[in-house]
């Protein structure tokens, strides 16, 4: 999948490059069409208006390839990050948690759990610090069963649902 999303987000580059250059050839046959309408070689005025429509037409679908392209970037890196992850090279990737660190706490020097090579920072994808709270409230705190249960039936659920997560990473 990383290979497919790689691909995909090389194709989008080319494209976006090439819409680049494209929106300044428009561009360029504007200032020729404009100066073509009020020079000598006087034609009539609204051939001015089709290079503002290609202009247009091309911003738009530039704008388009743009958040594709975005989005084929945040696949890359969530496939990046599961590898990294699995080849245990994710330390100094991922947020540290230092500010849920609780001093005094019964296990969290212990365990390791926030600050750089942590627990907190191998285990966070989150992307809001609501999502970074949550986790740090699941590591500070013991859960009793029937959560532990819930949370092992959500994992189960995503196991095999990697489209799923991945909208959701992106």
């Amino acid at each position: 999948r990383l290979h497919e999303r790689e691909r995909r987000l090389a194709q989008l580059d080319r494209l976006h490059v090439r819409l680049g250059s494209t929106r300044l050839a428009v561009a360029a046959s504007f200032l020729i069409t404009a100066w073509l309408c009020f020079g000598s070689h006087a034609i009539p005025l609204p051939w001015a208006c089709v290079p503002i429509v290609g202009f247009a037409a091309a911003v738009l679908y530039h704008r388009r390839v743009r958040r594709q392209r975005i989005r084929a970037q945040r696949a890359v890196e969530f496939y990046r990050a599961g590898l990294e992850r699995l080849r245990d090279q994710w330390r100094g990737a991922g947020p540290s948690g230092e500010q849920f660190d609780v001093p005094g706490h019964i296990y969290a020097a212990a365990l390791d759990l926030f600050g750089c090579d942590s627990l907190y920072a191998m285990l966070c994808a989150a992307r809001t610090p609501m999502g970074e709270n949550r986790l740090a409230q699941w590591l500070l705190a013991p859960a009793d069963i029937d959560a532990i249960r819930e949370r092992h039936a959500a994992i189960a659920d995503l196991r095999n649902r990697l489209d799923l997560r991945e909208e959701l990473s992106i």
